[in-house]
């Protein structure tokens, strides 16, 4: 997977690491990596994908516990604090977060900050 600075939902672009703009060739061939065990997080599953309207009180819940998450925050203002596991995430405004989680399993996340947000779980 290309190293990715940011997400911007306005053009629909994601910017990599050196200001250049990911193409569609890389994108997919990070995915398929991803998804063969040859990126970062190995092999993964979807298991769940939940945006902000699913908070209540800026609490996300998922069917199991969280171990392995992506955090795409949407919000190009303002950065996000996701608290997985007993861990605070820091998301900056537009950018992505992707990581197997430590801590205690459980089937929450908190938000707070970010008013735009996926949060995407794997098995």
């Amino acid at each position: 997977m290309p190293d990715i600075r940011h997400y911007s939902p306005r053009s629909g672009r994601i910017i990599k690491e050196d200001n250049s703009v990911v193409n569609e060739a890389e994108l997919l061939e990070g995915i398929l990596a991803a998804l063969t065990g040859g990126g970062g997080m190995g092999a993964r599953v979807l298991s769940e994908q939940k945006t902000q309207a699913d908070a209540v009180s800026g609490t996300v819940t998922f069917s199991k516990p969280v171990s392995l998450i992506e955090i795409l925050n949407l919000d190009e203002t303002n950065a996000g604090v996701f608290n997985v596991n007993g861990f605070d995430c820091n998301v900056p405004a537009g950018q992505l977060f992707a990581a197997k989680i430590g801590g205690t399993p459980r089937a929450t996340v908190q938000v707070s900050g970010s008013t735009s947000y996926i949060l995407t779980t794997y098995e």
